[in-house]
């Protein structure tokens, strides 16, 4: 509960800057300019409320902003998310969206323009990328702390779509194929831990033992592994976001920091 409570109280004020913000400077403002205001930093921003578009959406759902034109795109986004689940991407219509977001199919088309500029923006939308990439440009010597705030990230994102990860995992090659088509490499997750691992390395603050492009997918796999396959294939249950970090963590540094920074610093691994 007092979990939730200061949760609750860190939207509040993140939301309080983000208004006070947009009085000063307008839309311009940037998330560097909120951590600035709030103190809060710029990877638990991205946590708590995701890029810039979505703490606007937010913003116009909870405290009644005159966006009319971003709600409806909230809507919209939240009712893909929904068919693309009951649907897959490739199945998905734009006339099923409207009907589940419960607007006229001209009106998605004029949000997004065609159905591939949708799974575009609802991969933005929801995707943990942008706070990714903050915390690699942010790369310290605290291996651990990095890792624990990467994956702070990334659980809660996998936790959120894991019924859209099943169904991506277990669609046709076609499914595939799509979705791989609309991805760019700059925002790709994958290739941000890439660059994380590979900075880590070079610095000496991980063994060169397996290459970025490996450990990326380790931690990548353990992941699906944990949260989707587990559950969905094994019936195992859902393990809590705090155990799934602390077991990848725990077994990409035991077997990757070099032997002089090993010590018995490890965080035991509660159930």
């Amino acid at each position: 509960m007092k979990y939730q409570e200061d949760n609750t109280q860190i939207d509040e004020q993140i939301l309080a800057a983000a208004a006070a913000l947009l009085d000063d400077v307008g839309e311009a403002f940037t998330i560097g300019q909120l951590a600035d205001r709030t103190q809060i930093s710029r990877a638990t921003l991205y946590r708590r409320v995701g890029n810039k578009e979505a703490l606007l959406q937010r913003m116009a759902e909870t405290r009644g902003s005159a966006r009319g034109q971003q709600d409806s795109r909230s809507r919209i986004l939240a009712a893909a998310r929904q068919v693309f689940a009951r649907n897959g991407l490739l199945g998905a219509t734009m006339e099923q969206i409207a009907e589940e977001a419960g607007v006229g199919v001209a009106t998605v088309y004029r949000q997004f323009g065609d159905k591939d500029q949708l799974v575009r923006a609802f991969a933005d939308h929801s995707s943990p990328v942008g706070a990714v990439g903050d915390i690699v440009v942010h790369a310290s010597a605290d291996v651990r702390a990095d890792l624990t705030e990467l994956l702070g990230v990334i659980v809660p994102f996998f936790y959120d779509n894991r019924d859209l990860f099943r169904l991506v995992l277990a669609g046709s090659q076609a499914e595939m194929d799509y979705l791989e088509r609309l991805r760019t490499g700059a925002n790709r997750m994958r290739d941000r831990l890439v660059d994380y691992f590979a900075v880590q390395i070079g610095a000496g603050r991980l063994r060169d033992t397996a290459r970025p492009e490996e450990l990326a997918l380790a931690l990548i796999g353990m992941l699906i592994s944990s949260i989707v396959i587990g559950p969905a294939k094994f019936e195992l249950p859902l393990p809590p976001p705090e155990r799934i970090s602390a077991l990848i963590i725990g077994i990409l540094l035991d077997g990757a920091l070099p032997s002089h920074a090993k010590g018995n610093d490890h965080a035991p691994i509660n159930d």
